[in-house]
């Protein structure tokens, strides 16, 4: 399955209000659905769509939503979301690096299995959430950046030894009781 979706058609989408006038004309009037699609300039099966939801519920017809609902799809509701992005927010600002893009896959994973949220077969058969999952995620949370940490250079890690160690602790000893600071200065 593609991440991004090319469109096929030069359709436009369908405000509200034209849909709800579509619908009563459907309902109400009794007008043919092809014939009313065509005056409105919607997709029939869509505006089909609309009656059938309009007729379940027509004791409550304030209920019905004439957005489009583009959230089918997704895995996690907004909530669940926002707390899967403080999570890895507070994970970095404890110890520098956060996680890997694979990591939080599969703390995606782990969290829907903990919550009982229904995840596809794939997500399943690897226990981690998929790539494209990961994209729209991030694509949706743009405040966060997952990067691959950059490595420590071979100096800075040869350096920190228990000779360089003890011999800065020494220095700043020495600086420390020649100027007298005390523990506000520090």
């Amino acid at each position: 399955m593609p991440f991004k979706w090319i469109k096929k058609t030069n359709r436009l989408p369908v405000s509200p209000d034209r849909m709800k006038q579509a619908v009563k004309e459907v309902v109400d009037e009794n007008c043919r659905l092809r014939t009313t699609a065509n005056k409105y300039g919607i997709d029939k099966m869509t505006l089909r769509r609309y009656v059938m939801k309009y007729k379940k519920s027509r004791d409550n017809p304030g209920e019905i939503s004439y957005l489009p609902n583009y959230k089918t799809r997704q895995i996690f509701s907004d909530s669940q979301e926002k707390l899967l992005t403080e999570y890895l927010l507070t994970s970095s600002n404890m110890n520098n690096y956060g996680l890997t893009t694979k990591e939080t896959r599969e703390l995606a994973y782990i969290f829907s299995k903990e919550n009982n949220i229904d995840v596809p077969d794939n997500w399943n058969k690897k226990n981690m959430a998929t790539y494209d999952w990961l994209r729209g995620f991030m694509s949706r949370n743009s405040n966060l950046a997952l990067r691959k940490p950059e490595p420590t250079s071979l100096s800075r890690s040869t350096a920190f030894n228990r000779h360089t160690v003890q011999e800065f602790s020494n220095l700043l000893r020495c600086v420390l009781e020649s100027n007298q600071y005390g523990p506000e200065a520090i």
